[in-house]
């Protein structure tokens, strides 16, 4: 495995793709700060200082694709090359080679991850923008596992499927498909229990409560509430909302239950992973 790890290591410090993924994301992060700027130009001065919960991590939405991308591309790589059948000629067990790849996979993650967090809260003390830790430091704990383990997810076509384009395109569907699912979600469980409408009678409005269809409730929305913890997607759509700590949760317990998910995911992914990759016929 150390073997593996540092050849990875080698590659990834020459790799000229993961490098640029950390500059767009720093680049993002400068537009994005920019744009907010301009934004609260025109209003009060006292709005610099009201906490923005997903402010910071709005970076989350192309790390994902792009840390997607580079799965695909990297693994893609070693399949081109051949790489990955020279190392189980050389004795490499097919366990090992799967996950030295993950964990490389997952390193990429966290790294780019730190990338667009610590340039997003540079960006945020030049422009003298507002940095609220208390609503950063659990959120990007949270977020930094989740893209750890969305590297899992996206590993596994990259591993299992030999051509390049086939393996990218793959993965980069799957990060598009669990973050709109996530959005998805997060938007039918932000559904108010009532909501209020304009009723007239005799010339007179008032307001009325009635009851949202819209609203989940009920066992539908513990399994909506558990599938968005579960999805890297899911957990992505909540730091941005401002909705991952919500009232009634301890947040240290709240935290230990994300990172719970996170872990889970990797576990399943990866055994997964491993099962077929075994199984999978790499000398034609």
């Amino acid at each position: 495995m150390g073997r593996l790890m540092r050849a990875n290591l080698h590659r990834l410090k020459k790799n000229r793709i993961f490098w640029s993924f950390a500059g767009i994301l720093i680049c993002w992060n400068f537009i994005q700060t920019v744009l907010e700027v301009r934004t609260q130009a025109g209003h009060d001065a006292a709005l610099r200082f009201l906490p923005q919960a997903g402010a910071l991590f709005w970076f989350l939405i192309p790390l994902h694709l792009l840390l997607a991308l580079f799965c695909g591309l990297f693994v893609g790589e070693e399949y081109r090359d051949g790489t990955i059948r020279n190392k189980i000629i050389l004795g490499s067990s097919r366990r090992t080679i799967y996950l030295a790849n993950f964990y490389t996979n997952a390193l990429v993650g966290a790294l780019l991850f730190l990338a667009g967090a610590g340039s997003g809260i540079l960006f945020r003390v030049l422009f003298s923008l507002e940095i609220p830790g208390e609503q950063i430091l659990l959120p990007g704990i949270a977020g930094m596992v989740s893209c750890c383990a969305a590297a899992s997810v996206y590993t596994l076509p990259a591993m299992l499927l030999s051509k390049r384009p086939v393996g990218t395109a793959a993965s980069v569907l799957i990060a598009a498909g669990m973050l709109m699912a996530g959005f998805s979600l997060q938007e039918r469980l932000a559904q108010p229990m009532e909501q209020k409408t304009y009723v007239t009678e005799n010339g007179t409005v008032s307001w009325e409560t009635e009851e949202n269809p819209e609203y989940v409730g009920g066992d539908v929305r513990a399994v909506c509430e558990m599938t968005c913890d579960l999805l890297p997607g899911g957990q992505t759509a909540q730091i941005l909302y401002g909705t991952l700590f919500g009232s009634g949760w301890n947040r240290g317990i709240r935290l230990a239950v994300l990172l719970a998910c996170s872990l889970a995911v990797s576990c399943l992914c990866n055994s997964m992973g491993i099962f077929f990759f075994w199984r999978k016929d790499i000398f034609p």
